[in-house]
């Protein structure tokens, strides 16, 4: 019931923001003599407004987190606070699979507003629908495995459900806005090339959006902690290094556009996969909050590449 009411809030949503886009195509703000299309301002409002409300989600330890491989018991775990999902290994993958596609969703419809890049667009309207169903269908596993604790129930009503419901409705409602609004003007030209797009675009940037959990819960422990200047850590860092390298021999002869969203999309995938491990300690809070340079630049590089913030 709570799903169906999800889906089709999401959907009613998706229809006024299309009438909602709809009526301020065409029309402009004026701010200092400079004017500014309305309806792109609408979408960015979105974008930001989803940006916002994940933030809560983001900074919070999910308890899937803590589950090591998807057979072994409790008991022979290495860690302390191992713990394992009240769901079948199927549904547990399912449901880490779902979280993982979710991350990448809600990055790329952030970023879809801030520019113009037909495969991002296509993503949004193709791929992101059917994620944002199977989040309203899965809804319970997912809740479930975000907050689940032995012995301890929790109420739908419960905030991290209520933000987490939020998110889905407002990322599906951008979503089915941008496939109402293909369907709408006809937009199906050369859709077996955008389609073979699309797919190159989601294999170039989806593995930086995968939750740290996803291969420790699908494989279990593999191999051991790199320390010492072995040859594994020595690999780590080469790779840490050619990478940048090879990102600027692929793309020096891309538009600064795209270079721009490649960057921003790698910080913004930083900026995830950081804050999403970060703990806060109850005691000494405040100096435990993230304000280090290390934390901070996590935060100032997303925040340059998106606005093209200078000097």
């Amino acid at each position: 019931m709570n799903e169906a009411i999800l889906f089709c809030g999401t959907l009613a949503f998706a229809f006024a923001f299309r009438i909602i886009g709809k009526v301020l195509d065409k029309k402009q703000l004026k701010i200092k003599g400079k004017e500014f299309p309305m309806q792109d301002l609408f979408y960015k409002a979105l974008s930001v407004l989803l940006f916002l409300v994940y933030m809560p989600q983001l900074f919070m330890r999910e308890s899937i987190s803590m589950q090591v491989g998807l057979t072994a018991a409790v008991d022979e775990l290495p860690y302390i606070t191992a713990q394992r999902m009240p769901y079948s290994p199927t549904v547990t993958a399912l449901v880490a699979i779902l979280k993982w596609m979710t991350n990448f969703m809600i990055a790329n419809l952030v970023m879809m507003p801030f520019f113009n890049k037909k495969d991002s667009e296509d993503f949004a309207a193709f791929f992101a629908p059917i994620v944002v169903v199977l989040n309203c269908i899965f809804f319970r596993p997912v809740i479930t495995t975000m907050l689940y604790v032995p012995g301890v129930s929790h109420s739908l009503y419960h905030w991290r459900v209520v933000v987490y419901a939020c998110v889905i409705g407002l990322s599906g409602a951008i979503a089915f806005e941008k496939l109402i609004r293909v369907v709408m003007t006809r937009d199906f030209k050369g859709m077996g090339k955008r389609l073979g797009k699309m797919g190159l675009y989601f294999l170039l940037f989806v593995f930086a959006f995968m939750p740290t959990y996803v291969p420790q819960l699908l494989f279990g422990l593999i191999g051991s902690e790199p320390e010492g200047f072995t040859v594994s850590h020595r690999l780590i860092i080469y790779f840490t290094l050619a990478f940048p390298l090879a990102m600027q021999l692929l793309f020096q002869k891309k538009s600064l556009s795209e270079r721009r969203y490649l960057l921003t999309m790698l910080a913004l995938s930083g900026f995830f996969s950081y804050f999403a491990n970060y703990v806060y300690p109850g005691k000494n809070f405040i100096g435990s909050l993230p304000l280090h340079l290390c934390n901070t630049a996590i935060v100032l590089m997303v925040f340059a590449f998106v606005f093209n913030l200078k000097g």
